[in-house]
């Protein structure tokens, strides 16, 4: 997989320093960041795929920077979800936890029961700790951040469903 040279457009702040310039963790980041969005650009739909993020990442740095680095993620939760899984799975993640913060405050808004405010409280934590993390590293796709999410959002929704069915009508 080969990846086309990176041309910033002109008068960007975008624009890639020499890769001296890339150095320590931040530098490192900033050009993998660089790398993710060139790869977005070449399957921008459906993705490279889960098991892509490395080649990609080790390619990216070789042909841009001509460092010989390689990460599994692209230490952003959005931009590797992106390049792993296009607009398309993108989307499906993001409807996840736009479904679930429509619910929480729904009955944070309406509910004065406590155990469903409680488990709406729940589910408005796990969302914004989850999203905030993801801006600088993994979002999913490790067992126990996965596991720790799917619990809170499942526990916290079990709660906030509260306890009342609704009649028949």
């Amino acid at each position: 997989m080969s990846f086309a040279p990176y041309h910033s457009p002109k008068g960007s702040s975008a624009n890639v320093p020499p890769a001296g310039a890339r150095a320590g963790a931040s530098g490192l980041r900033v050009g993998l960041w660089d790398v993710g969005l060139v790869a977005f650009r070449q399957a921008p739909f459906f993705g490279h795929g889960m098991s892509a993020s490395r080649t990609l990442s080790t390619q990216g740095f070789k042909d841009h920077f001509g460092l010989s680095q390689g990460f599994n993620h692209f230490h952003n939760g959005f931009l590797t979800a992106l390049v792993q899984a296009g607009l398309v799975g993108a989307l499906a993640l993001a409807s996840i936890f736009v479904v679930a913060i429509w619910n929480a405050t729904r009955v944070l808004r309406f509910s004065a029961d406590q155990s469903e405010r409680f488990g709406a409280t729940m589910i408005v934590i796990t969302v914004i700790t989850y999203l905030v993390g993801g801006l600088a590293g993994i979002l999913v796709g490790h067992d126990i951040l996965d596991s720790t999410l799917m619990v809170f959002l499942i526990s916290g929704t079990y709660l906030a469903c509260g306890r009342t069915i609704s009649p028949i009508r």
